[in-house]
């Protein structure tokens, strides 16, 4: 890897995480300074390194020195930023248009700093890996399974209904049941894939496609689970109670009872079920929305 000049921007919250980095970096050989969160801004040949938290998001010391090397690199051709999420924020704007790398939730200390190390390398494949979310030049990179988008047309007020749940409330769960549903779950994975990291449909229609799936996921993420089906469920369930980036569709749930225990506790992103009829569907033990899709 070739040695570089890197600027960590930071907030205060977050010292631990750029402290650990400066560490990496410089073992790595490279230069590093750090934010003094007093106005100090990065120059023109260093990279930035943006530590995205909520708090950094609300800082207007960190927006003044991400935006200090957006202005020399406004279409990101040089890598001039290089934002890295610590928490499961989905920043808006500007910032939406670059790679994320993601350090935080159940993954070790070795898969950071390989991830990290990964997506800073000159080497073009290694940026190409689904674990991260790029959207240069209008290109959607997000880690998905789906299938072509013009095989999915959908009721334009069931994607309103779709968009008021999962988009405004604070727990997005919506259930659709009917004939056309799944066309209209995918619908809505096509429009809004660019809100999301992570869209993944899972083969909910019994024990062995819901295993594979959580298999895959845990694959393409690089989650760190013991093997086993138990334990990669489990891994899972607390990597989607912890992150508001992801969206998974369940498709064709039949049995409700058996995928309580793969939905988490908590939901943070997005979950869309899709059931047959509306009475299958009320059998699930949840607070949702079942939209009729006939």
């Amino acid at each position: 890897m070739t040695k570089k000049s890197y600027f960590i921007s930071f907030v205060k919250n977050d010292e631990s995480w750029a402290k650990w980095l400066v560490k990496l970096l410089e073992a790595e050989g490279h230069m590093v300074t750090l934010s003094d969160n007093a106005g100090r801004l990065p120059q023109p040949e260093q990279t930035l390194i943006a530590l995205l938290s909520r708090a950094y998001l609300d800082s207007e010391a960190g927006k003044d020195e991400w935006i200090a090397a957006y202005t020399g690199d406004r279409k990101g051709q040089d890598r001039a930023i290089i934002p890295v999420r610590v928490e499961s924020v989905n920043p808006e704007g500007l910032l939406s248009h670059r790679v994320f790398i993601d350090i935080f939730g159940n993954i070790s200390d070795e898969e950071r700093a390989r991830r990290l190390l990964a997506a800073l390398s000159d080497e073009k494949r290694e940026l190409e890996d689904s674990e991260y979310q790029n959207i240069a030049s209008g290109e959607i990179k997000t880690a998905h399974n789906l299938p072509p988008s013009e095989n999915n047309p959908s009721g334009a007020d069931t994607l309103r209904e779709l968009e008021e749940t999962l988009l405004q409330d604070p727990h997005p769960v919506a259930v659709l049941a009917g004939t056309d549903a799944r066309n209209a779950a995918l619908g809505f994975a096509w429009k809004h894939i660019r809100k999301y990291h992570t869209v993944w449909l899972v083969n909910a229609a019994d024990e062995t496609g819901l295993d594979l799936a959580y298999k895959q996921i845990t694959a393409a993420k690089k989650l760190s689970a013991q093997t086993g089906a138990d334990n990669i469920r489990e891994a899972v369930r607390e990597w989607l109670e912890n992150d508001s980036g992801s969206l998974l569709v369940f498709d064709g749930a039949q049995d409700m009872n058996l995928l309580e225990t793969y939905l988490p506790q908590e939901v943070r992103g997005g979950i869309i079920i899709t059931a047959k009829d509306a009475d299958a569907a009320s059998i699930l033990m949840l607070e949702n929305v079942i939209i009729n899709c006939e």
